[in-house]
């Protein structure tokens, strides 16, 4: 369980709730915007959301802007992603009509490094779950 990465820059939090263990909560800030709603979530759907944009960013290659499927405690916002060769370029907003889009940049490295750490505690807390 953590906060990873450095506040006001792009963090992931991942608080277990015991005793359900493979669920708790999962939030994503960027610029120290929450995009999650904050209600408890299954972990590893989001453990294979963000492990595909991670193989994406590894690629190197620029990619166009295309929306991101992070589903359950991420529905009430559209998140979509644009990479070019060094940074992550995220645009969100709700689903309101009137909402306004937000941007943040994160750097391909820091967002690797954090999803890393982040990643690193999720595979923890699902091989406990199983062994229970």
């Amino acid at each position: 369980m953590g906060i990873f990465g450095s506040p006001g820059g792009f963090q992931i939090v991942v608080l277990e709730y015991m005793p359900l263990r493979r669920f708790g909560l999962f939030q994503i800030l960027l610029n120290g915007w929450p995009m999650g709603d904050g209600s408890t979530t299954a972990f590893y759907p989001h453990y294979c959301d963000l492990q595909d944009l991670a193989r994406l960013a590894e690629s190197g290659e620029p990619h166009e802007r295309h929306q991101l499927s992070l589903g359950d405690t991420f529905d009430h916002m559209q998140v979509d992603a644009e990479m070019t060769d060094r940074a992550i370029l995220f645009s969100f907003r709700s689903h309101d009509e009137n909402s306004q889009w937000r941007e943040a940049q994160v750097d391909k490295r820091e967002f690797l490094t954090v999803w890393s750490q982040a990643a690193a505690c999720i595979e923890t807390i699902l091989a406990q779950a199983n062994e229970s």
